[in-house]
């Protein structure tokens, strides 16, 4: 199997060329929100992970440190997994307190994790992906206690295409006038086309806290988001060559031809008489 190569630098030269060739009329343009310091590149090689983040705990006097790695779902093979819109994945998290002061008590009571796609395309950005939360499904204890030594940690599966983001996309596609439309699972080319570059993962860690003078513990809700940029490239079959084209897409939905490379039709066994 080929392994498809990343192809950042190109995406780069076609927003340039997007830019500097139109001018024959205007629409609007939604700028993108993802950073170095709170995104996963997934078109870098090898990069599944970002650096630990120290979040603040309002009027506490300790905070929440978190890391957020992403991960194919079970039976994937790591080394073939690339994040991309459609596609099942996997958004794992770790979380515990730093500075907690002696005779605190603290509880992950719930976290909230709601994924959205990014676009530079209005009608596209902000479609919700998927929802969900992680809580203890019992009454018995508290919820997932943390500390300094003491850590939560989940893996969280984010679905490709549930009805609801297939509806979203039906009604993106609505907006802008499409013409003759269907609600109907979309593949990612379609979504690239569209500027989607990302996806917007945000996040509520809902806190339960207990001090030592405290009758009863307190909530306290910490919020954070994680954006992964989606895998950019598309592999096309030219039956007519025997090849296959791979395509690159820029943040404006600039379709760019990096490579072609033959393909062999697997051949056919004949069943015997």
């Amino acid at each position: 199997m080929k392994n498809i190569k990343f192809y950042r630098n190109v995406c780069a030269l076609a927003l340039t060329t997007s830019l500097t060739l139109s001018g024959c009329g205007e629409s609007t343009y939604i700028p993108t929100t993802a950073n170095e310091t709170n995104t996963i590149d997934t078109n870098r090689d090898g990069e599944t992970t970002i650096p630990s983040k120290i979040l603040p705990v309002k009027r506490e006097n300790f905070k929440l440190e978190v890391s957020y790695t992403i991960a194919p779902p079970e039976g994937v093979d790591p080394a073939e997994f690339k994040w991309r819109v459609t596609n099942d994945k996997n958004l794992n998290i770790e979380a515990h307190t730093v500075d907690l002061p002696e005779g605190y008590k603290v509880w992950i009571d719930n976290v909230h994790i709601d994924t959205f796609v990014e676009s530079t395309n209005p009608y596209f950005n902000g479609i919700l992906q998927d929802s969900m939360d992680d809580r203890v499904h019992t009454s018995l204890i508290m919820g997932f206690p943390i500390d300094n030594d003491t850590y939560y940690s989940s893996s969280n599966l984010i679905s490709g295409q549930d009805k609801d983001f297939i509806q979203g996309t039906f009604w993106a596609y609505e907006g802008t006038g499409s013409g003759d439309i269907k609600q109907q699972r979309y593949v990612d080319a379609d979504y690239l086309k569209k500027g989607v570059y990302s996806n917007k993962i945000g996040l509520v860690y809902g806190l339960l806290i207990q001090g030592p003078n405290d009758p009863e513990p307190y909530g306290m809700d910490v919020t954070d988001e994680v954006h992964v940029l989606v895998y950019n490239c598309i592999e096309k079959y030219d039956e007519v060559k025997g090849v296959i084209n791979v395509y690159t897409f820029d943040s404006n939905g600039n379709e760019v031809l990096v490579e072609s490379y033959a393909y062999e039709k697997p051949k056919t066994r004949k069943l015997s008489e």
